[in-house]
């Protein structure tokens, strides 16, 4: 049987992902607070979107410097993060996502599962995210 670098790819981050909730609920939820955002290369790989750290880990409302199209979301630490369509989080343009591929929403809660996928096969064009901190 011969496996896509894909779907091999998908499974890696599976196991890695199914390993991290035990790791990161020993650490304090000030101590790690983060959102990454991963796109599709042109080989259909999933490449997580190289920004700095520091934007990464504050909450509240930030652009993205360029319009890149998300395929996947994962974020640890906070309550909730929303993707917008608009730049400076406007109010009505939230983009859907889904968990794992099931029912649809707009606060992506913690873990590495959103996906948006049913938008287009390789994800949806993001201009800001913001993130709220657990209360």
């Amino acid at each position: 049987m011969k496996l896509s670098y894909l779907t091999i790819s998908c499974l890696s981050y599976s196991l890695i992902l199914g390993i991290l909730p035990s790791n990161f609920a020993q650490a304090n939820d000030d101590e790690y607070k983060i959102i990454r955002f991963y796109k599709l290369n042109s080989k259909g790989q999933p490449n997580r979107l190289l920004m700095r750290e520091s934007r990464l880990k504050k909450p509240g409302c930030h652009n993205f410097a360029t319009s890149p199209k998300i395929f996947r979301l994962t974020q640890i630490g906070y309550e909730y993060c929303i993707v917008y369509a608009k730049k400076k989080c406007s109010e009505g343009s939230e983009i859907t996502g889904s968990w794992k591929g099931g029912k649809l929403d707009t606060k992506f809660s913690q873990g590495g599962e959103w996906l948006f996928t049913h938008h287009n096969e390789k994800g949806v064009k993001a201009k800001s995210w913001s993130c709220q901190l657990k209360t």
